[in-house]
Parts: structure tokens; C-alpha cells; sequence
């Protein structure tokens, strides 16, 4: 197959949207898109033609509509099932979620409140519950649909390392990237039982040809997991 370029990503202070998009862009099973301008604070949904809609505290340009925020640092971007936004504003320790029909913004979970050292991630699973992890407090939390907490996942035995990434596996289940553990584990959403499934938690490579759980994986910061559940791997990312 041969690669062609279709868009540059512009990651570079100021670049206007014209030359590029933000820092940090998602998408959700249905196909929207996010982004997420770490730097100067907004997340905005992209239509594909122009933003639909942004929040944070400055205005981006060409957003059809803004709706002022109290976010810093916003670094991850999800959708409930019932349609809302969750948005994680890693600078001040708190996950938002916003109603676009409605137009309503609401502190959904104050991370700090719960008493997270920091904060990665907000995902949800199969069930509907809420997955948010600790980058260096080594844990992930589970809550309910309400926020309210479940359980908490890394203490004991089960611990883990610094957590770069946390995911939603196409099969409901919770992927976690233990990135100075060097491995991926997934937590079964039904057990709370954790197996690492890549990486045998030591730093290096040891080639292909190998089954997954026995290979080196040197210290990664980030995990993508493909809709058919396959597992490629590359040197600075891990692929699911």
C-alpha cells in the first residue's frame, strides 16, 4: 500500500486552524470528533467543516459556539452513551460533562475531593460505569454512573506504575498502559480480575515472533485500541 499525506497536524504554538488541528484529538464509537488544546485551555467538537461547539475559558477561532469554562490543561475527551461530554481538565484535577441538546456544563467529579494525586483518563465500560486513572498515583478508580466510587484498583498486590493510558477495550473491559511497569493489563469489568496481556515488566524489545506476554516493551505513553481488537505494536505506542 502506498501512504499519501491527507492532513497535516499542526502542533505548533498559535497555528490557526487553518494550518492544522490541536494537541490532542478523539473520536467517539459514533464517529465525532474532539479536540483538546492542552496549552490554551479549550476543547472543542469538530463537525468536519468547522467546530460545532468549544468550552474553556478562551474562545478558539471559528467556533460557532462557546461556552465559558473554568478548565486548565484539558487532556482527554469522552462520550457517555446518553450523549454528553466528559472532559477531563488535568490542571485542576476535575472531570466536567456537558450536554450539548441541553447546553448545560456541570462538575461531574472532583478528582481532588476523592483524593486522586492526579488524573488521566475518564472512561466508561460496557456496564456504564466510570473508569479514571492515576498517572503517578498508580491507581485506577471505578464509580458508578452518579460519580459515586466503586472501587479502587492498584493497592496490594495488583499495583501498577505510572499510568499514561487508560482505555475501553471494544469488548467493554478496561485497558491500562503500566507504563514503568512495561506492560498492558486489562481489568475485567465483571471479576476486578487484572492479567497483563502484553510486555513481561521489564524495559526493552525482544523482537516478533514471540507471544505477546513474553516480549520486552520499552516505557510507552500512549495505547490505541482498534475496533477488531487486533494488537500491532510500535516502538513509542501501543496498538490494541
Amino acid at each position: 500500500m502506498k501512504w499519501s499525506v491527507k492532513k497535516i497536524i499542526n502542533f505548533e504554538t498559535g497555528g490557526l486552524w487553518q494550518e492544522g488541528y490541536a494537541q490532542f484529538g478523539f473520536h467517539d464509537p459514533e464517529g465525532n470528533v474532539y479536540f483538546a488544546n492542552y496549552h490554551e485551555h479549550w476543547v472543542a467538537k469538530w463537525n468536519g467543516e468547522e467546530i460545532e461547539w468549544s468550552l474553556g475559558p478562551k474562545e478558539p477561532e471559528q467556533s460557532r459556539k462557546h461556552y465559558p469554562a473554568d478548565m486548565m490543561n484539558p487532556s482527554y475527551v469522552t462520550r457517555l452513551p446518553a450523549g454528553e461530554a466528559l472532559i477531563v481538565s488535568g490542571g485542576t484535577r476535575k472531570v466536567f460533562r456537558f450536554d450539548p441538546v441541553k447546553e448545560a456544563l456541570d462538575l461531574f467529579i472532583d478528582a481532588e475531593k476523592l483524593g486522586l494525586q492526579d488524573i488521566g483518563n475518564c472512561e466508561y465500560d460496557g456496564d456504564g460505569n466510570l473508569w479514571i486513572n492515576e498517572i503517578t498515583g498508580s491507581r485506577v478508580w471505578k464509580l458508578d454512573p452518579a460519580g459515586r466510587l466503586l472501587k479502587v484498583f492498584g493497592e496490594g498486590e495488583d499495583r501498577f506504575g505510572w499510568i499514561y493510558d487508560l482505555r475501553r477495550g471494544p469488548n467493554g473491559h478496561i485497558y491500562v498502559l503500566d507504563s514503568t511497569g512495561f506492560s498492558v493489563k486489562k481489568i475485567d469489568i465483571h471479576t476486578g480480575q487484572i492479567d497483563r496481556i502484553a510486555g513481561n515488566g521489564e524495559s526493552g524489545y525482544s523482537g516478533d515472533g514471540e507471544m505477546r506476554s513474553a516480549r520486552h516493551s520499552g516505557a510507552v505513553p500512549k495505547l490505541i485500541l482498534t475496533g477488531c481488537g487486533r494488537f500491532p505494536s510500535m516502538s513509542r505506542e501501543i496498538y490494541l
